[in-house]
């Protein structure tokens, strides 16, 4: 009897060991598993992030590559002027533009001149003093007078940057922009930093030069005074027309 009672026993304590044995085993196994399945999922989140750094980092390099990678200078227009078909104008030798009268428009002494410094800035020159404008912080290549209007005040120039940018500025409202900011003027005086309203013109795209090319004039309605709209050359090989009076740019297809 007592025989049978430890054999009983033994047999307990056996399955008891092997059910130990058993949830322990499992217990790691989970564990494991556990770990396996957190590092896969930390592996796939790491994979998807990575993918959308890659993503927003390529988006990025695009945008800088649009922005950032073309520069327009004086030896990139004469390189461009190479090409006789594209007809480039890479005259550089008139520098100062008339930015308009300050009191008497027959009076050449009372002239206010847009010109271009040493370092490639915009500033505004009279006499012998000048101001640059802090409100253009690209360097410009180029200033192009448009002619546009009938009257020795109704120029408006066109400033072709270093980023391919077209900005217009209107020379016929500068009397009334002296008379509402009368420090412009003590600012170039004192060779001082000034601001004057300019607009940027081209949109979307960039500017590569200006071009010799006008449109055909229109016998049943000339122009009866002022220039034709200029025609600069674009990066993606077009010829656009600018209307400096509507600050806007339309393809032009030549003839």
């Amino acid at each position: 009897m007592e025989e049978k009672k430890n054999k009983g026993l033994i047999i307990t304590i056996i399955i008891l060991v092997v059910a130990l044995f058993g949830t322990s085993g499992y217990i790691v196994y989970d564990k494991v598993l556990s770990n396996n399945k957190t590092n896969e999922t930390k592996e796939e989140n790491n994979d998807i992030i990575d993918e959308e750094n890659k993503e927003e980092q390529n988006e990025k390099n695009n945008q800088e590559t649009v922005s950032d990678g073309v520069t327009i200078s004086k030896e990139s227009i004469n390189e461009l002027s190479k090409n006789k078909s594209l007809n480039i104008n890479n005259d550089f030798t008139d520098v100062d533009k008339i930015a308009g009268s300050i009191v008497d428009s027959n009076n050449i002494n009372d002239v206010l001149y847009l010109s271009v410094n040493s370092d490639n800035k915009l500033i505004l020159k009279y006499n012998n003093n000048s101001s640059v404008i802090t409100n253009l912080d690209e360097e410009v290549v180029m200033l192009y007078n448009a002619n546009y209007g009938c009257q020795f005040e109704n120029f408006i120039t066109l400033i072709l940057t270093n980023k391919g940018n077209i900005y217009s500025f209107n020379n016929y409202y500068i009397k009334d922009y002296l008379r509402e900011n009368s420090y412009l003027l003590e600012n170039i005086k004192n060779n001082s930093t000034s601001n004057i309203p300019l607009t940027k013109i081209n949109d979307n795209y960039i500017v590569l030069a200006f071009t010799n090319y006008t449109r055909q004039i229109d016998e049943s309605n000339p122009i009866t005074c002022g220039g034709m709209p200029p025609i600069v050359y674009t990066e993606d090989g077009k010829f656009m027309e600018i209307h400096p009076e509507e600050n806007t740019m339309t393809e032009y297809v030549l003839k």
